[in-house]
């Protein structure tokens, strides 16, 4: 993923970079560790549990997020590599669409299939 997506969604208060290595010579940061921030994390939720009232499921979880991230940029963004790298912090963190049905099942938000 290239630096300025992680810049610009750090800055957007969606992503927080931990031990950022500014290796000498290298033209790149190495990233230790790049996490969802809380407030992006809250967001989503909300997001996911409106849906889960309306809808009963969570079929349309990749709209969803795709759609809270652009609340936070703006709709004059290009969001395909903000997106795509949201995605791929969610994956790495062991979030998927499975695992957050689930919870939202035990938590009575959905019915059991």
């Amino acid at each position: 993923m290239n630096e300025w997506t992680i810049s610009r969604l750090e800055k957007a208060g969606i992503l927080k970079v931990r031990g950022r290595n500014e290796s000498e010579g290298s033209p790149k940061s190495l990233f230790a560790e790049v996490i969802l921030t809380d407030g992006f994390v809250s967001k989503l939720a909300f997001n996911l549990t409106k849906l889960c009232t309306a809808e009963k499921s969570i079929d349309r979880y990749g709209e969803i997020v795709a759609e809270t991230v652009k609340e936070i940029l703006g709709p004059d963004e290009e969001l395909s590599k903000p997106v795509e790298l949201v995605f791929t912090v969610l994956r790495a963190s062991h979030i998927t669409k499975e695992k957050l049905e689930a919870t939202l099942m035990l938590k009575g938000f959905l019915a059991a299939k």
